[in-house]
């Protein structure tokens, strides 16, 4: 096909040649010769405390769909009082702890495999994947029990589910305060 990009670009190179000389090109070679650079050795420290900053960052945007999905589930069963229903039927609360504990060890789980697998090849090249698998896990577990204090104190699934957001961005500026920059 004569519309893809190189071509669109030769057919473009071949009209401006003949334009300016007169003559219509018959055929444009093409090279690429590989350059010699100097092989890299270790970060630079600006590079490394930058990375340092950035990184708890992406980590925490990862984790902030199954945030934002515990907190509005555990608010609609506080608005509609569900747990007070279940309650009154018999449910014991070692049990309603315990299903909530499975389905967020679950949800967290999944994330955590596919983040550390889709960042195992470039960011932890050289690090043990499961004290990495085992650091996310206990990190979205932590976000379990942010989840149940959030929600006991806001009356209403909004405003849980933005408090909870705003907490959980806000409390990566604290590494900026910690540092002292």
């Amino acid at each position: 096909m004569w519309f893809g990009t190189p071509h669109l670009m030769l057919h473009a190179t071949d009209m401006v040649i003949g334009l300016m000389t007169g003559k219509r090109p018959l055929d444009i070679q093409l090279a690429m010769v590989p350059m010699k650079t100097p092989a890299f050795k270790e970060l630079e420290p600006f590079v490394h405390d930058q990375l340092a900053l950035l990184f708890p960052f992406f980590y925490m945007c990862i984790f902030l769909l199954p945030l934002y999905y515990m907190i509005t589930k555990l608010a609609e069963e506080k608005e509609s009082k569900a747990r007070e229903g279940m309650k009154m039927m018999g449910l014991n609360d070692k049990t309603y702890l315990m299903a909530w504990f499975i389905f967020m060890i679950g949800l967290v789980s999944l994330v955590s495999v596919m983040s550390v697998i889709s960042s195992k090849f470039v960011v932890f090249r050289h690090s043990n994947m499961i004290l990495i698998l085992a650091m996310s896990i206990l990190y979205g577990m932590n976000l379990f029990g942010f989840s149940f204090i959030i929600v006991s104190f806001m009356p209403t699934k909004k405003s849980a589910a933005t408090a909870a957001t705003l907490l959980h961005i806000l409390t990566f500026f604290l590494a900026f305060v910690h540092r002292g920059n």
